[in-house]
């Protein structure tokens, strides 16, 4: 077997960390995992090493000698970045700061992730699975997303029998009969009229919806919030109620989260008329301060919301109802009482297994860090316009170079334009390493020889004094490689 490439190599350095403690890495570190899923869509011309390290990766996870669960939880992990990297910058998720042009450069990479890497996770994943397992409804929810996105050309149904079949060989006739009613129940709702499915999908997302904002409003009554926020909050959730997008009630149940942790005094910063000033660097420092300590706890608060959102979404309709018409009545009647313990008995393990008070206590707080994070955006952003992005750097670089000459060359300078340009490059390059977390040392033989070319054209200012320069002229370094006069040696000894 020949030894991986250079670039899966690093994938699997960066992988590393997150296997070693899978329960962690699968709850807790959502932010590392979407720093690798950047990494790989950064590097996406390099996909078939990529795929080469990532497969690497799955057969790691399932050679080490542990148990089953955390053997799951691995491969859980790796199936979440490969996920991130197929759904980042999709434009019709609805995210926030999505490049397209990034979406459609990174189709080949996704081709190859699902090609190589997803059909052959996916049945090691199912094979280490147990009947009632919490990762059945995450893979599945991923699958659904990757399908209705559209993330490349595919036959969708080959991921989905190869995951299946997995799960037939691991659980037994149980699994195997509730997969087969699965697939029986999908062909039905297939070749039913269009319009009673389309009716049923709706009355269905807005039964889920109805249980998910009471929720959400016995969340907001805990607070010491004004009328008029929790009318504020209560007309966005009926907003979110009244669309019957398929791809919108897909998300409804993240909007309806977000929307409790919305601040209603946006309006404290006018930024109408905002006069020009001079702002102190440590303004912008305090305001930046709030936001990067508050992102850990934002991030954690993230995954809970998500998971008591996804604990709420699996809740059967009929249970649903059965709560409401409880809470509606008074009293109970003994002749229901056995019919109303089978229907609760449907209950998932995943809402069972909730701490009620705990969970409570997390959203308040995932609440408090969004309302502090967004305070601290919009004094960022007043004093972006109080100061007009204007931080005096432009005008220090025209003063010193506003004549043409500089103090230590006599020779006429380069145009401010041009400096301007050589200084856009390097932050390009500095960029680019940025992304890669670090300078890429290990890069192929043409590249190295670009990046050489652009750095010909990238010499140090004339005003730049080198280090190294300063220690061979204190030295006596002859560079000419004439020898210096005897006067001079004799100071330098």
């Amino acid at each position: 077997m020949s030894a991986p490439s250079p670039t899966a190599r690093k994938l699997l350095q960066k992988l590393q960390p997150l296997l070693a403690t899978p329960a962690q890495s699968s709850s807790t570190f959502s932010e590392t995992q979407q720093t690798i899923a950047s990494w790989m869509i950064f590097n996406r011309k390099k996909g078939e090493a990529l795929a080469e390290g990532m497969e690497i990766a799955v057969k790691d996870a399932i050679s080490m000698d542990d148990i089953a669960k955390n053997k799951s939880d691995r491969l859980l992990v790796l199936l979440k970045i490969v996920h991130r990297a197929l759904v980042t910058n999709c434009p019709t998720l609805g995210e926030s700061g999505v490049d397209v042009s990034i979406w459609e450069k990174s189709l080949p990479l996704r081709q190859t992730l699902i090609g190589k890497v997803v059909g052959f996770l996916l049945s090691e994943l199912a094979g280490c699975l147990d009947e009632g397992s919490m990762h059945i409804p995450q893979v599945e929810e991923m699958m659904k997303v990757w399908e209705d996105q559209n993330v490349c050309d595919c036959i969708w149904e080959d991921l989905r029998q190869k995951w299946e079949d997995g799960l037939k060989k691991t659980g037994g006739e149980t699994v195997a009969a509730a997969v087969d009613n699965a697939s029986a129940s999908k062909q039905a709702e297939l070749t039913a009229d269009t319009k009673k499915q389309s009716n049923d999908s709706d009355q269905d997302a807005l039964m889920k919806d109805d249980v998910v904002k009471s929720v959400s409003v016995a969340f907001e009554k805990t607070d010491d919030e004004t009328p008029r926020e929790a009318a504020a909050a209560k007309s966005e959730q009926e907003e979110e109620v009244s669309s019957t997008d398929d791809r919108r009630s897909q998300f409804a149940r993240r909007d309806s989260t977000m929307s409790t942790t919305s601040v209603a005094s946006v309006g404290d910063i006018d930024f109408e008329g905002v006069e020009e000033a001079h702002v102190e660097p440590h303004k912008f420092l305090e305001a930046a301060k709030v936001i990067a300590q508050l992102q850990i706890t934002r991030d954690i608060g993230g995954d809970t919301a998500m998971n008591l959102s996804s604990a709420f979404g699996h809740i059967p309709p009929e249970v649903e109802e059965l709560c409401r018409t409880m809470n509606q009545q008074s009293e109970d009647e003994e002749g229901e009482q056995e019919e109303r313990a089978e229907i609760l008995s449907r209950l998932p393990d995943e809402f069972l297994d909730l701490d009620l008070k705990y969970a409570k206590q997390s959203l308040q707080t995932y609440k408090e860090a969004i309302r502090q994070q967004k305070r601290a955006r919009l004094q960022c952003l007043h004093l972006l316009l109080q100061s007009r992005c204007s931080f005096g750097s432009l005008e220090a670089a025209r003063i010193l170079f506003g004549n043409g000459k500089s103090d230590h060359d006599a020779e006429e300078t380069p145009n401010i334009d041009a400096i301007l340009d050589k200084l856009k490059k390097r932050k390009e390059a500095l960029s680019d390493a940025l992304a890669l977390e670090g300078l890429d040392v290990e890069e192929d033989a043409e590249e190295e020889k670009k990046l050489e070319k652009e750095e010909k054209d990238l010499v140090p200012f004339n005003w730049f004094a080198d280090g190294d320069d300063e220690a061979k002229d204190s030295a006596g370094a002859n560079v000419s490689g004439e020898e210096e006069p005897s006067a001079k040696k004799l100071k330098i000894t």
